[in-house]
């Protein structure tokens, strides 16, 4: 019984997947560069947490995207929107939620048994930082996935005054910021420079159900994106 329970919960997860899809951003704006942190063990719970290195997302935020990377090109040619992850499992969510409850690192960390939980889940959510032409990030002061004080936009102008933020780094972020808020319409949060919503409260969940599909499931259902030629 408890096989078929999740063979039903798998299928319904399927099926609420294909009445609200996930498309593949870089298929939609091959100008989309990926760098999928959890299709590896280089992330904060230090375990490959996706089989698939690819970026899904709901289509509407796929389109912001799209405008956010217009914006970029727009005020800095030749950067590009680099993509750390985007429509995130709620399994996988559990299993970052499980890697730091209890410790400092929680309070960075969606507890997904909230009732809103992370908007990853919905798939109208992105990690993004930027990078050059050939791939290489720029510097923002710390990387993608320090679960700390200095990576939180809230306390940038006290890091700046302390030296421990740059003014180099700091206009980093507040490219991305511009481009991703002005250009795409999406709203950041207090504790991530890199993490963006394209939906936030009732909207959202009026908009989209939360998500328990496979990044391998969703490959199945789409098939992936040609990676764009480096010059």
């Amino acid at each position: 019984m408890a096989g078929l329970g999740l063979l039903y919960l798998c299928g319904l997860g399927l099926a609420v997947a294909a009445a609200q899809p996930l498309v593949d951003a870089q298929a939609a704006d091959p100008r989309l560069r990926l760098d999928m942190v959890y299709a590896t063990a280089q992330n904060f719970v230090g375990e490959r947490l996706y089989a698939e290195a690819r970026c899904f997302l709901r289509p509407q935020v796929v389109a912001q995207l799209r405008r956010a990377q217009d914006r970029l090109v727009a005020q800095a040619p030749g950067l590009h929107l680099l993509l750390k992850d985007c429509y995130r499992p709620l399994s996988v969510q559990r299993r970052m939620w499980q890697a730091v409850r209890g410790t400092a690192r929680a309070p960075y960390v969606a507890n997904p048994q909230h009732p809103h939980g992370s908007v990853h889940t919905y798939g109208a959510a992105v990690d993004v930082t930027l990078c050059d032409a050939r791939g290489q990030e720029l510097d923002m002061g710390t990387s993608h996935d320090y679960l700390g004080p200095l990576a939180e936009p809230q306390l940038e102008d006290h890091y700046l005054r302390t030296g421990q933020l740059g003014r180099k780094q700091l206009r980093h972020r507040q490219q991305l910021r511009a481009a991703m808020l002005d250009g795409g319409n999406f709203r950041p949060i207090r504790r991530e420079w890199w993490h963006f919503d394209a939906l936030q409260g009732d909207t959202l969940r009026r908009s989209y159900a939360r998500l328990d599909v496979s990044l391998t499931q969703l490959t199945s259902m789409s098939p992936p994106a040609r990676t764009p030629s480096q010059p």
